[in-house]
């Protein structure tokens, strides 16, 4: 993206050999003190940017815990526990994705910080089961017990958090409080604290480890380098191409002012879905009337050079913080950092309202490129995206049935494949409905299937926790039942199987079997 903008300024500015090549030696200075400063002077380590995350989403467990004792105070509220059963669960399933990308990149404590990003990973099943328990009972979690344990959970993860959070952290102290906590439990059995219990052994075998292990000894799995790109990345690329040239030749043949910026508002606007270009639109609208009056503001009162640089440069810290936020306040930020410095270069008149009607360009040129090229089917993505966490919440459900003592190392890796297939179909769903395509009742029955599916899973992680390391003949069949039944219903939302969901009377009547009998129903209404 940034060669692409430094591309179309030269196109924008054309000049003859010795003037290219001024151009472009400026260019190369300025990236070259780029990596002198971010190598040499303000080095940004990777290890610290995934300790970042793991600290973050440790913070977003300690909140999702706080939100159960609150739930468990006033359980009564069911749209409060469908936010917290799908936008929650999704919030945090995120976080600790992004956690597990930035750990691949942290060198030598890349393996610790994956260990890390495990144990969170268990504590959010762990608080998913209480959840999912809390629904299902009419007394608190801690009705019948001396010390209420969630609190104690509570802050065992902010205690972990402020550690973490350490340059140097002392992970004895968790470990301390961990203990401490495992003495509260006691002799009790019930399921909230074996799901305590559970979230407890999570947490003090990472600080155990941590506290055993050296860093500088830690094996790094090498980043695996992918160089196939897939159709939908070149067609995109020829979108976003063929957006900017209709752009450039618009703006040059009706002169209009800076054509430039139309290109580059083409550029940025252009998705690859017409949902997330419709949204980088408004954002960048209002980003930039928000941030073109600031402009307008600071070029009639700063007239000095040297108070036009000063401006700048703080602009310009405030564009890279908020880079990472949100883009509509990077554009608050960037837009006036960009007006203040092409009037710092070459002052001219008129910048305001060549701004509007450069972004009005590139956004209309963006909107129908999104629309015109190759438009990617979302309905077809819903489709497939339901199907898939389908598959993947029934696959975890059979896979905990199936589960030997020990072996929860698959069982996290398929409740994660679980909990991104539903993520993948809420914000399918979500793009839909931004784009105007509301359906009918339809949107709502897939949302009441993804509702049911993140209580299969959630169902399947109480389950996990309860019967760790015990298994059947019963529960065996009845996993292998769970996964002809995923094929069918697969089969059923493709309109090929026209036959009776089978009922499976002789399963035992526990919350998964409610939870799978609930998504039935749900696919059974989404039948074509």
């Amino acid at each position: 993206m940034i060669a692409s903008i430094a591309v179309v300024i030269g196109i924008a500015s054309p000049h003859g050999l010795t003037g290219a090549l001024e151009m472009g030696g400026w260019f190369l200075a300025g990236s070259a003190w780029t990596l002198f400063l971010c190598v040499f002077l303000w080095r940004t380590s990777p290890r610290r940017i995934a300790q970042r995350r793991l600290v973050i989403l440790t913070s977003r467990l300690e909140d999702m815990a706080t939100l159960l004792i609150k739930l468990d105070c006033a359980p009564d509220d069911p749209h409060a526990w469908a936010r917290f059963d799908t936008i929650h669960r999704r919030g945090i399933r995120t976080s600790i994705e992004r956690a597990r990308q930035a750990a691949a990149y942290a060198g030598p404590q890349s393996a610790f910080l994956k260990e890390g990003v495990d144990a969170a990973s268990r504590t959010f099943s762990a608080l998913i089961s209480l959840g999912r328990y809390r629904r299902r009972t009419s007394a608190p979690m801690d009705a019948f017990a001396p010390r209420p344990l969630l609190p104690a959970v509570a802050h065992l993860l902010r205690a972990l958090a402020d550690e973490l959070d350490k340059g140097k952290a002392d992970y004895a102290t968790v470990a301390e409080e961990a203990a401490m906590l495992s003495a509260m439990i006691g002799t009790r059995d019930d399921a909230p604290a074996r799901a305590v219990a559970f979230t407890v052994a999570a947490i003090a075998g990472f600080c155990r480890q941590r506290q055993a292990s050296a860093i500088d000894h830690m094996e790094n799995e090498p980043v695996r380098v992918y160089l196939h790109i897939d159709l939908h990345a070149w067609r995109n690329a020829l979108r976003v191409a063929t957006a900017a040239s209709i752009a450039y030749v618009i703006g040059v043949g009706f002169n209009i002012a800076l054509p430039h910026w139309g290109v580059i508002a083409a550029l940025l606007v252009t998705q690859p879905m017409a949902a997330n270009t419709w949204l980088r639109i408004v954002e960048r609208a209002c980003g930039s009337l928000i941030g073109g009056a600031f402009a307008a503001l600071l070029i009639a009162q700063l007239n000095a050079p040297w108070s036009q640089a000063i401006a700048i440069v703080v602009l310009a810290t405030a564009v890279i913080a908020c880079r990472l936020v949100n883009y509509g306040l990077f554009v608050v930020f960037l837009t006036p950092m960009f007006m203040l410095l092409s009037d710092f270069i070459k002052p001219a008149e008129g910048l305001i309202f060549a701004r509007i009607v450069n972004e009005l360009l590139g956004a209309c040129i963006g909107a129908a490129a999104s629309v015109l090229l190759w438009p990617v089917s979302n309905r077809d993505a819903l489709a497939s995206a339901l199907s898939d966490a389908i598959a993947a919440n029934m696959a975890f459900a059979a896979a905990v049935l199936k589960q030997s003592a020990g072996d929860s190392g698959e069982l996290d890796r398929m409740q994660r494949e679980a909990g991104l297939a539903s993520t993948r179909l809420e914000v399918a769903r979500e793009r839909l409905l931004f784009e105007g395509r509301t359906g009918g009742r339809r949107m709502d029955r897939v949302w009441d299937a993804a509702v049911a599916l993140r209580g299969v899973c959630g169902a399947s992680a109480v389950l996990e926790i309860l019967c760790r390391g015990t298994t059947s003949m019963e529960q065996e069949t009845r996993a292998d039942e769970y996964g002809k039944l995923a094929v069918s219903l697969q089969q059923r939302l493709l309109g090929n199987d026209s036959g009776t969901m089978p009922a499976f009377a002789g399963h035992p009547d526990d919350d998964l079997s409610h939870a799978v009998r609930r998504l039935v129903e749900t696919v059974n209404l989404l039948t074509p």
